[in-house]
């Protein structure tokens, strides 16, 4: 690949650690999957830019760094403790608002005006000679391209990593002026890639994009611990179920506390000890849970190291997720199978966590058929101490391990890529004939 292309350019303004959400991890782990690969990647992220200097031979160097300017508009856009501060920002942000063309904040055009300059710069100084991948979400992350689109003629790729338009999102003003630029932008775009088939269709349909051009790339992790068998647990002791993530209410519902302490109740039967690790959270949300649930172990916003040492101390996941979410592959589910434990799903019918779940041996309930909770955690109690159970799950695990290993995800990335060069060259008429749309696994 790099005789093709001097760089790969990615634009992804989450990326841990500057920003600590999913998608900043799901972002930085793809990220580290391409760096065992032949592939130079530049990163444009939220305080991350590149420059075009020279160096004492006159040959053009192209080097990354963190940006003052940047980490100026960063701090600017958090909350302000000095009241004029405050005013004086929300006042510049109403004016960018008003006469950007997409109602931008200032935040936004501010951050997307910075990086597409440096991108002009590098477009300039290498005749053009990279392929750019936009990390979305957010959507800020195609703000430089966009921004700077006259100037730029490359192969251009673009992954969703959730649903991303107006009927998804119930017409959200902040997702509005992203929809319309994917819209402009799409036929300039050479290749999509989704972490899930199903949101592949989804949004294919909303911005009637070809199939032959979309692609699916799961989640890549920052560990992958093979051949870490789970063993039988002790039959006279505790379980531990942990969730690990952001504290929605709406997903914990009153029917998963009941079955928990229903089980829990029975004389003879194992107690699940629950290990809530949260990184976000509010009061009202953080009180809900301790009345609600017993038997609670709280962790707030560890460090990333801390929190996969709890979930490795652990005996079984606990994987929740909305029925809006059912066509994405959750960052948390992939985090769970790259460390080998089993894990209880609870979601809705024919979603992707559920497919998934069952492929790896995993638990399943359905949020909308409460008495599906209890009797998996009946069915829990029983599996974890039966050697047939764990035997049979130590194989299935690592079926499913290798389709989302790093080697493969990177492999599967190198072969989008090409596509993408060769689909662009064609539209240029610089080759004969439409490339072959590679052959990869619509997984899941």
């Amino acid at each position: 690949m790099n005789n093709d292309f001097d760089y790969l350019i990615v634009l992804a303004y989450s990326i841990y650690p500057e920003i600590s959400s999913s998608e900043g991890i799901v972002n930085r782990n793809w990220l580290e999957a391409l760096d065992n690969t032949e592939i130079s990647s530049l990163i444009f992220s939220k305080l991350t830019t590149n420059c075009v200097t020279r160096d004492p031979l006159g040959m053009i160097v192209i080097s990354s760094r963190e940006d003052k300017k940047l980490k100026v508009l960063a701090q600017l856009s958090k909350n302000k403790k000095s009241v004029l501060a405050n005013k004086i920002y929300k006042a510049a942000n109403k004016i960018i608002q008003a006469f950007s063309r997409h109602n931008l904040s200032l935040n936004e055009y501010a951050w997307g005006r910075f990086q597409s300059s440096r991108l002009k710069k590098i477009a300039s100084a290498t005749n053009g000679n990279y392929p750019i991948w936009m990390r979305v979400l957010p959507g800020m992350s195609m703000l430089p391209i966009y921004m700077a689109i006259k100037h730029i003629d490359t192969p251009l790729l673009i992954n969703f990593n959730d649903p991303f338009s107006l009927e998804d999102l119930n017409h959200s003003k902040a997702y509005k002026k992203y929809d319309s630029i994917v819209i402009q932008m799409r036929d300039r775009i050479q290749c999509y890639t989704f972490p899930s088939w199903p949101l592949a269709l989804r949004i294919a349909s909303r911005y009637n994009l070809d199939l032959e051009q979309c692609f699916v790339i799961p989640h890549a992790t920052d560990f992958n611990d093979y051949g870490n068998l789970t063993k039988p647990l002790e039959s006279d002791r505790n379980i531990i179920l942990s969730y690990a993530g952001t504290l929605y209410q709406s997903a914990f519902s009153e029917e998963l506390s009941s079955a928990i302490a229903e089980h829990n109740g029975k004389i003879g039967t194992r107690f699940f000890e629950l290990q809530f690790i949260i990184s976000q959270y509010t009061s009202e949300n953080l009180n809900w849970l301790k009345k609600n649930f017993s038997g609670l172990s709280i962790y707030k916003r560890l460090d990333r190291p801390d929190v996969l040492n709890k979930l490795k101390d652990s005996d079984i996941i606990l994987i929740v997720e909305s029925k809006d979410h059912k066509d994405l592959l959750k960052g948390k589910l992939v985090e769970a199978i790259a460390l080998g434990k089993p894990i209880f799903c609870i979601t809705s019918k024919a979603s992707v966590t559920e497919k998934i779940a069952l492929e790896y041996g995993g638990f399943v309930a359905y949020a909308d058929e409460p008495e599906t909770i209890l009797e998996q955690l009946n069915l829990i109690s029983k599996c974890l101490s039966d050697p047939k159970w764990v035997n049979e799950f130590n194989l299935k695990k690592e079926r499913v391990r290798e389709k989302l290993s790093n080697r493969n995800i990177a492999k599967k990335s190198l072969q989008i890529l090409k596509f993408a060069a060769d689909l662009y060259r064609w539209e240029k008429g610089i080759l004969e004939t439409r490339p072959d749309t590679p052959l990869l696994p619509r997984w899941p």
